[in-house]
């Protein structure tokens, strides 16, 4: 008697496990209510765009399944950190590159030499492909915008 019990008890419990798996709504929904909210630094990089420019935080960040980053603006005498822009990043997998032969999860450097600074984020995407996001100051709207070479 007990076992039958057991028996139905874990056939209905496979049978919602396939209905759960199998109905993409379904599975969402508990995938978010089982994922942490919280947020995790996984990097951070401080300095100016230009020469004598403002200071910016510049902040990798994990939430939930996203990868995102943040950017500050330092206020010169109180440090006091404006929040500037958030920039989505499409890739869910931290990932990390050797920059000037250290490795790095996010850098903040002059790469094109055009004398502004631009953000290197290294993610992995779903086949774990190595992905390097480029983000580039735009003066006009002095915000970061995605970096595509034309």
């Amino acid at each position: 008697m007990k076992f039958q019990k057991l028996i139905i008890v874990l056939f209905v419990l496979s049978l919602a496990s396939i209905v759960i798996v199998s109905v993409p709504k379904l599975k969402r929904a508990v995938k978010e209510s089982l994922l942490d909210d919280k947020r995790v630094i996984l990097g951070k990089v401080q300095g100016s765009v230009i020469a004598d420019g403002p200071s910016f935080v510049i902040l990798k960040i994990k939430q939930r399944d996203e990868i995102f980053v943040e950017i500050y603006r330092e206020e010169d005498k109180s440090e006091a950190l404006n929040f500037l822009q958030k920039l989505e990043v499409s890739e869910k997998n931290e990932g990390s590159f050797t920059f000037h032969g250290e490795l790095t999860n996010l850098a903040f450097a002059d790469i094109d030499e055009d004398g502004y600074k631009e953000i290197l984020v290294p993610v992995f995407n779903s086949d774990m492909t190595a992905r390097l996001y480029t983000f580039k100051f735009n003066s006009a709207s002095n915000l970061f915008d995605v970096f595509s070479s034309k």
